[in-house]
């Protein structure tokens, strides 16, 4: 299946449907790390250093998630 885009008429790009949806899920994943690190920042009871970690771990998964989005449809081809 084949997703187009289509402007005034013309065919612009044709992409499969797996990657429009790859585009998707790393765009949530990212808007949800982005989400969490403002909230880390912004809360006043947490020392430095717990901040730190709590955003390594952030960064972390949000890494590990958009690099199993991108990598995993590529083992099955």
């Amino acid at each position: 299946m084949r997703c187009e885009v289509v402007a005034h008429g013309e065919h612009l790009v044709t992409l499969p449907l797996r990657v429009v949806l790859a585009l998707v899920v790393i765009g949530a994943v990212t808007a949800i790390g982005v989400w969490g690190l403002v909230t880390v920042l912004r809360i006043k009871s947490m020392t430095e250093a717990q901040r730190m970690m709590t955003v390594a771990g952030i960064v972390t998964l949000v890494s590990a998630l958009t690099a199993w989005v991108i990598l995993w449809p590529a083992y099955w081809d």
